[in-house]
């Protein structure tokens, strides 16, 4: 028998033991003993015949053994992850195994968009999948920011994101006073060839690229972190009356005659948290935590809770905070500042001498801050310091709240550690700056 036949008649032997044990891998030794091959020559048929299916890609391969290959779907849709060098790999909505993409492979598509991916035969020897992109189906990726270049009539952004190798080009009707040199967030508004690249128009500027504190704010912006709110958003916030109504009052656990003080960071613009204390006798405590009502403004459904649901939280960044909420909201209204009469929520506790919490109870409140201490000047009055600045209660009775409260913490601490709390406690650092916003010093934080 000419050994081309023998071979393709090994072939379609292999291709139905395969079939008739999908769930198996083969080694060529275990599919020569499956096939009682004994003889030298007809063993070189069949290995000529398994080396035609790897070439072929008629099997599939895992770990250097052939498998039957079932018949599978041959796209599919998921979200494109690119990496810095360019390629990337798409998370299938389907689940299995992420599709890898060349970077010539790409298309149109970019980081983060939904697309759908055509796949490619598997590589021989390897168990990964490769695909192209077929279609962009969700473009998510609409705007970057990057450093404005201007040549004539024509512009050009170069993103700082190394996951969009693209320079977006920008029309001289668009730069909106941009020049070269500017740090910018630009548009995606069309991107219909990956030859020519996309194009876009400048949203902002952000300031020149090499000012200072322009680059931590491009950063912050680069990963999806936006400094302003729409215009629905502020038009929201601007409408919400601060006032607070003798109706809305009435119905609250009215506070406003407790000692309360908020602790912070001696830079913090907003104070979303107070506390109080009072001595019950016996060495019992009782503790206030009041936090800012928020929910009392920010109504579900309003554009105010759809940007504060999709923001998560404030960032905050070296010289600055990107507020969740906008300002006449975060370092207004909801903002428990001192001398100001604020809607909150609080939860007041019984802690017992040895730190057990025996009772509490959530309501909400009405509160009046007396006073604002940075963490430095609460440490002061631990260590046997005077309050500076009170306004409306003595020196002496907020005073004794401090001294009260500090101890209170090493109890509850100490309790914590006992009972098998982790101390995450690690050393944090702050950037000093000067008055034009250059870094000047970094120095360690102490608790």
């Amino acid at each position: 028998m000419p050994a081309d036949r023998d071979a393709a008649l090994f072939r379609t032997r292999i291709l139905t033991l395969l079939a008739s044990h999908p769930d198996r891998a083969y080694r060529p030794h275990e599919i020569g003993k499956a096939l009682d091959v004994s003889n030298h020559g007809r063993y070189q048929a069949m290995l000529e015949a398994v080396e035609a299916l790897r070439d072929e890609r008629a099997v599939d391969i895992v770990k250097g053994r052939l498998q039957h290959r079932a018949n599978r779907p041959t796209q599919g849709e998921g979200r494109l992850t690119v990496n810095p060098q360019g390629f990337g790999f798409v998370a299938l909505d389907a689940g299995g195994e992420d599709v890898y993409v060349r970077s010539d492979k790409m298309k149109t598509a970019l980081h983060g968009d939904r697309v759908r991916v055509a796949f490619a035969a598997g590589t021989r020897g390897e168990d990964s999948r490769e695909g192209e992109v077929a279609e962009v189906i969700e473009r998510v990726t609409t705007q970057t920011v990057g450093t404005f270049d201007a040549s004539r009539a024509a512009g050009w952004v170069s993103p700082d994101d190394r996951r969009l190798p693209h320079a977006v080009f920008v029309a001289q009707e668009d730069w909106n006073g941009a020049t070269t040199g500017d740090k910018v967030v630009v548009s995606l508004d069309r991107f219909d060839s990956q030859r020519s690249g996309p194009e876009g128009r400048i949203l902002s500027i952000l300031g020149r690229a090499d000012a200072p504190g322009v680059d931590v704010l491009a950063l912050a912006m680069s990963m999806g972190v936006r400094s302003d709110f729409p215009d629905g958003v502020e038009a929201e916030a601007a409408k919400i009356d601060a006032g607070i109504t003798k109706k809305e009052i009435a119905r609250r656990r009215d506070l406003r005659g407790y000692p309360i003080y908020t602790i912070d960071p001696e830079d913090a613009k907003d104070f979303d948290d107070a506390i109080h204390t009072r001595d019950l006798g016996d060495g019992r405590i009782e503790v206030g935590v009041h936090i800012a009502d928020v929910s009392h403004y920010v109504i579900p459904g309003t554009a105010l809770d759809d940007e504060a649901y999709a923001r998560g939280t404030s960032t905050y960044l070296v010289d600055r905070v990107i507020p969740m909420l906008p300002e006449a909201l975060s370092n207004g209204v909801c903002s428990l500042r001192p001398r100001e009469d604020k809607l909150t929520y609080s939860c007041i506790m019984t802690v017992e001498p040895d730190g057990t919490v025996s009772g509490y109870d959530i309501a909400e409140t009405v509160t009046h801050s007396v006073h604002r201490f940075s963490y430095e000047a609460a440490q002061a009055v631990l260590d046997g310091g005077t309050p500076e600045g009170t306004v409306g209660i003595p020196a002496d009775e907020l005073t004794a709240e401090v001294l009260r409260a500090g101890p209170l913490a090493e109890v509850l601490t100490s309790k914590r550690m006992r009972e098998g709390a982790i101390d995450f406690d690690v050393p944090e650092v702050r950037v000093r700056l000067d008055d034009e916003g250059t870094p000047v010093e970094i120095v360690t934080k102490e608790r």
